[in-house]
């Protein structure tokens, strides 16, 4: 099922005269990094993208005008694994894998932990994958797929999303951009209806005109020298008062 380049640092411990009383013995702890792998059977980034076809609708609020449902650029049968490492526990029964991390895909990435029942050879494996620099949605890009794992270790995996937490990351940004694009487009109205009333300010690191906020600050700043000049030409004429013989 998992295959490619491993490098292992182990140290180990176990007591025994038959395969199975030294794997249920097995104490200790490895350090593993795998390269060029593959999962064979299932591809984790295809589980993703299959997602996001069927979640159209409530996707639809965070992709700009004339933009697409994000789409693989290879479809994969398979996870093919550019690497990851992890440091694994043995436990009596039990082989734990804490801190699992790597680059799947492309530029997917995984982050989760993984376990095996040295009894029954399950394995369980529960992972958050994002897409990352492979979507160039600035939302999309950055959604935690939650995703579990569980079989045999000599057979295909049956993988699953849970929806219910994508729906709800979702949800939390379609109302973070409902208000980024609200602000923007106040900032929007408010620069045009100053443009013409006052200098517009350049900025000087990028040689353009000045954000709506140093607009604002341009304004106050005309209209308190606007009043002080108020103030010293009324107090002008009440000097010119006081001393006119």
């Amino acid at each position: 099922v998992l295959a490619g380049l491993f490098y292992l640092n182990a140290d180990l411990t176990s007591e025994g005269n038959t395969v199975k009383s030294l794997t249920n013995t097995l104490s200790g702890n490895t350090n593993i990094k795998l390269n060029e792998g593959l999962l064979k059977g299932v591809s984790l980034s295809g589980l993703a993208y299959n997602q996001l076809g069927s979640l159209g609708q409530l996707i639809q609020p965070l992709l700009d005008t004339n933009e697409q449902i994000p789409s693989p650029k290879v479809f994969r049968k398979d996870t093919e694994i550019k690497d990851f490492v992890s440091n694994i526990v043995y436990e009596p029964g039990k082989v734990k894998a804490k801190e699992l991390k790597g680059n799947i895909d492309g530029n997917a990435k995984i982050l989760g932990s993984a376990s095996v029942d040295t009894e029954s050879m399950v394995m369980d494996l529960d992972l958050n994958l994002t897409l990352d620099e492979a979507i160039s949605n600035p939302y999309l890009s950055q959604l935690s797929w939650p995703i579990s794992c569980t079989g045999s270790i000599s057979a295909t995996p049956k993988c699953a999303i849970d929806t219910s937490k994508i729906r709800k990351q979702l949800g939390r940004m379609i109302e973070e951009k409902a208000k980024a694009d609200l602000k923007q487009k106040a900032k929007e109205k408010l620069t045009e209806k100053l443009k013409g009333k006052i200098d517009l300010p350049i900025d000087t690191s990028t040689g353009e005109e000045a954000s709506p906020e140093a607009l604002l600050k341009e304004k106050e700043k005309q209209l308190k020298q606007e009043a002080k000049e108020k103030i010293n030409e009324k107090l002008n004429e009440n000097l010119e008062k006081l001393f006119k013989f």
